[in-house]
């Protein structure tokens, strides 16, 4: 992974929403591979606290042996001390102005060792987590996106894994420092003064209670502005996606108010928020002022009556201050904590989700198939539904044109994803050269079947970026090739940029016709065994459809082709044709065989010729 740390992946957690510390000390985990780079400056940081911890003791030692002497009853009393002790005086107070400013420079140089680790590390982490994610999503099944918007994913890929940029290492390193700072200053504020440290820390129990309170209030409130920005990021998706509909429709307006309540969805959950945190955080900061109000109180009287030292009340109230600020900062970051928690959640749901379709532990992979393609008894259904597939079986033989045909929804589509393996049947076998799928690597299967389909999808790239998909490795030569089989190659040369044209999002900038013919060279420079024609021509006209047949003939010559076509005209040659009503083959045949039985079939194609005769074919 490019020299970074593989993670391994975690594994599933059984609550769907686990607790805080749950979620957080999973998130921990991911820090082990960094672990080293992680401890340094983690050590960078405790260095960083004992040098300030010194700065008080510091200045208490100048307060009380170097400048206390001086004053006695408000009186400046220098003129009686001798010129020797002054001039010492004024050495130890140079002195201690060096030490502090060696301070100063190590703690700026320790910070600094600090920061670039771990914010290195936090960026490795996360590079590594969300190509985590990403490569999970490539395994898992259709079924999973089929109740899943691309805009919600793409929140979940982008926005969440953003928001814990600062939570996996800072938020630790900033626990970690503030935890020790509370128990270096504790334990410093205690052997300074034991009655005092008691009195001006009696307010953090209140403290923590008002914690565990703000917890449990917005907990539910960061969940769900989560999923809002993911509801925005979908609708927004989908909107560009289709600016083209929306403009033909003239529906910007309508547009508007569905993505105005969005973001008011999204508004109102963000002002409850500001509503609770306005509310907890000045009470959270009025019971951390109670500390320096108290050591007014009685460390004044401690010093009137002689048991404190100017200097001692000076240190204590700067550890006070270095106290509470660790206190104020734990607060800030449970808030992050928290806040990042609801993505972690949206995160991990992803990972814990298992792939429906995966290899079995003995799955195989195979060479060069002949692209015999057989169904036993193949039942199929979606999701709890009827079942799309009741069984369906029939064999292709190798180099066959197999037509799929009958009415929509009847099932056509779904065996072509049988033979994909992008589901399981429910029941019976889906088998290649003999061979159960279930038994063969999918990358195996799958690099040996090509499609090409209705709506030809296009990357955001050059024509030759797209044509070698196909073939990764393909030269200059085999590119070009490809395009000229698939009839392409004309058409590409007319561009001034030729096969470095770049054709937008999705292929924007071609025609329909040009698409199909691109699609079709990927196709052919990927060389399958298996061919899968899914409406290929439907949405063309005639001379262009003439055009893809003429590349499709070379592209389906010598491999098993599956061809689903509503333009019956497509698959007349078909070596077999199978129609499928309700899930089920109700005749086979061929063309003729076909027509002649006066079934479904027959009926489809006078529904067609009766169309073309009143030309809205």
């Amino acid at each position: 992974m490019n020299g970074y740390a593989a993670i391994p992946r975690p594994v599933p957690h059984a609550p769907i929403s686990p607790p805080l510390m749950d979620v957080f000390l999973r998130l921990i985990a991911y820090i082990r591979p960094y672990l080293g780079r992680v401890i340094i400056g983690i050590s960078a940081t405790l260095v960083v606290i004992g040098l300030e911890a010194a700065q008080p003791l510091l200045m208490r030692e100048v307060i009380d042996n170097i400048l206390t002497p001086y004053f006695s009853d408000g009186r400046y009393i220098g003129d009686d001390f001798f010129d020797a002790r002054i001039a010492n005086d004024l050495d130890l107070l140079q002195f201690y102005a060096l030490i502090l400013l060696g301070i100063y420079i190590f703690r700026t140089f320790f910070g600094f060792i600090n920061r670039y680790l771990l914010n290195r590390a936090g960026q490795e982490i996360l590079f590594s987590l969300r190509v985590q994610v990403y490569d999970h999503l490539q395994h898992l099944g259709l079924r999973f996106y089929n109740d899943r918007s691309t805009g919600e994913l793409m929140s979940r890929v982008t926005a969440d894994v953003e928001s814990l940029q600062n939570t996996i290492t800072d938020t630790l390193e900033r626990v970690l420092l503030n935890i020790a700072t509370l128990l270096i200053f504790g334990s410093i504020l205690f052997g300074l003064s034991f009655e005092l440290a008691l009195i001006t820390l009696a307010p953090l129990p209140m403290y923590s209670v008002l914690i565990l309170l703000y917890n449990h209030k917005v907990r539910p409130y960061y969940t769900m502005a989560r999923e809002r920005i993911a509801d925005i990021s979908a609708l927004l998706q989908d909107n560009l996606s289709g600016i083209r509909v929306i403009k033909c429709f003239a529906r910007e307006g309508h547009e508007l108010s569905r993505f105005t309540q969005k973001c008011k969805a999204f508004l109102d959950i963000s002002i409850t928020l500001i509503r609770i945190r306005v509310a907890f955080f000045p009470l959270a900061r009025l019971i951390i002022s109670m500390g320096p109000l108290l050591i007014l109180l009685f460390g004044g009287r401690q010093i009137i009556s002689g048991d404190l030292t100017i200097g001692t009340l000076f240190a204590f109230q700067s550890y006070l201050f270095r106290f509470y600020g660790p206190v104020e900062s734990l607060t800030r970051i449970n808030d992050t904590i928290v806040r990042a928690a609801a993505s972690a959640r949206r995160i991990f749901e992803i990972l814990d989700t298992q792939p429906e379709i995966k290899d079995a532990p003995n799955a195989r992979a195979f060479g060069r198939l002949d692209g015999q393609v057989e169904f036993q008894n193949v039942v199929f259904a979606y999701e709890h539904g009827p079942p799309v597939l009741s069984d369906v079986s029939f064999t292709a033989q190798p180099g066959q044109l197999i037509g799929l045909v009958g009415p929509s929804g009847a099932g056509k589509t779904t065996m072509i994803n049988l033979i994909c393996r992008f589901y399981d049947p429910d029941s019976g076998s889906v088998r290649v050269d003999g061979r159960d799928l279930k038994n063969m690597q999918r990358a195996s299967l799958r690099s040996q079947i090509g499609m090409v389909l209705q709506e030809p999808f296009l990357f955001n790239g050059t024509i030759r970026e797209n044509i070698a998909y196909g073939k990764l490795n393909a030269t200059e030569d085999d590119i070009i090739n490809a395009a000229m089989m698939a009839n392409a190659h004309d058409f590409v040369c007319g561009f001034p940029d030729a096969y470095d044209t770049r054709i937008g999002e999705r292929g924007v900038r071609l025609s329909g016709g040009e698409k199909q013919r691109i699609s079709i060279a990927r196709a052919i420079l990927n060389n399958p065994r298996i061919l899968i024609l899914d409406e290929a021509t439907s949405s063309v006209d005639t001379e262009t459809e003439m055009l893809i047949q003429k590349a499709l003939e070379r592209l389906m010559a010598g491999r098993t082709t599956f061809a689903i076509a509503h333009r019956l005209s497509t698959v007349r040659r078909a070596d077999s044709l199978y129609v499928i009503d309700r899930g089920k083959i109700v005749e086979s045949g061929t063309h003729s065989q076909l027509l002649a039985s006066d079934g479904l079939y027959a009926h489809l194609c006078d529904m067609q010729f009766a169309l073309a005769e009143n030309h809205i074919l």
